[in-house]
């Protein structure tokens, strides 16, 4: 990653005058000596920017950012952490620019980013860098060298363990597609191509759309392309939804076909609806991610850039995901990122 001219960090300081001596009877001086003590803790803003704010991985990665807030607070060098949540509507490229350009306006002292366009946000995260502004992309890639680091899901190798899973489901043989929404992500071509490169070392398992999996964006027109067009049953065996809106509108489009349980369904990420869907075993399996992980460790390392200007970010952080299925989902480590602890005030 590019190197950073960080700007100073603003210093708060409160006064307290502990001791007041009056001297008198010494020379001519009728001038009181005040002894006082000053305390300065550091003071950072930083912006938060998610690709959306209404998902339950948005508001979870808001609690990994706000868990640096409280830690910074009770330190014993305490520094007074201000997060400024900004986000625009899901897909909305023009509305994430503009919140970038509001930071920038407000000289905020640091950024953690989504982008919703890797190449459209470059050359705003790059004015906020050249500002002095360190900027941290989480979730996401971004068409600039030039930020602190990034902290991500390997949505590849995360989407081909759904392949491969998916395989064994359907032993080994048959046709499988991959279904994405109405909404386009920069992680779209990871998870898509992860997801079909599984199937290379599998002869028997055909992907059926494989040059084309984002072009039937609505769920009637993919089950009726991919899945009722077999007059003997459903003509693929396996699906693979991108996002979890996607996994939710394809299993309400499987139950109102009468399909549900005829085909073999992976989503990816995590909701009240698909946890339900696992419980009822409607799911075979989730890709589920770690966002409160993401938000703390971004935010975390804008802040050690913030006080460190040589601190070491690794440029690129793995952040931890998981496969679950109906018979894994109580074990601890499927619990904690199904259900992500989300603050009373956010739900």
């Amino acid at each position: 990653m590019g190197q950073l001219k960080i700007r100073a960090p603003r210093v708060c300081v409160a006064s307290s005058i502990v001791a007041l001596a009056i001297l008198s009877g010494c020379g001519d001086s009728d001038t009181p000596t005040v002894q006082a003590t000053t305390d300065a803790t550091d003071s950072f803003t930083i912006g938060l920017v998610p690709r959306a704010t209404d998902h339950v991985f948005w508001k979870a990665f808001r609690l990994g950012a706000q868990k640096v807030q409280s830690e910074s607070a009770a330190a014993e060098e305490p520094t007074t952490l201000e997060l400024l949540w900004e986000g625009a509507t899901e897909g909305d490229v023009p509305g994430q620019i503009a919140i970038m350009e509001g930071l920038i306006e407000k000289q905020v002292d640091g950024i953690v980013i989504s982008p919703v366009d890797r190449k459209a946000l470059a050359p705003v995260v790059d004015v906020a860098i050249a500002q002095g502004i360190p900027v941290c992309v989480v979730d996401s890639s971004i068409d600039t060298h030039k930020i602190l680091g990034a902290v991500a899901t390997e949505h590849f190798r995360a989407a081909m363990a759904a392949g491969t899973h998916m395989a064994g489901l359907i032993g080994n043989k048959g046709r499988v597609a991959v279904y994405h929404g109405v909404h386009r992500l920069p992680t779209d071509y990871q998870r898509a191509s992860g997801f079909m490169t599984a199937f290379d070392s599998v002869p028997g398992v055909e992907v059926a759309n494989r040059s084309t999996p984002k072009r039937l964006r609505s769920v009637d027109a993919f089950l009726s392309a991919y899945v009722t067009s077999g007059a003997a049953g459903p003509s693929v065996q396996g699906i693979f939804c991108m996002t979890a809106s996607d996994t939710e509108a394809l299993l309400k489009g499987l139950e109102v076909t009468g399909l549900s349980g005829r085909v073999k369904v992976i989503g990816f990420d995590t909701s009240p609806v698909l946890r339900a869907a696992l419980v009822a075993q409607s799911i075979d399996a989730l890709i589920v991610q770690d966002p409160v992980n993401m938000g703390y460790t971004a935010v975390s390392y804008v802040m050690a850039a913030l006080k460190d200007s040589e601190a070491e970010i690794p440029p690129i952080t793995d952040s931890p995901w998981l496969l679950v299925t109906p018979a894994t989902m109580n074990e601890a480590a499927a619990k904690k990122l199904l259900s992500p602890i989300v603050a009373p005030e956010q739900e």
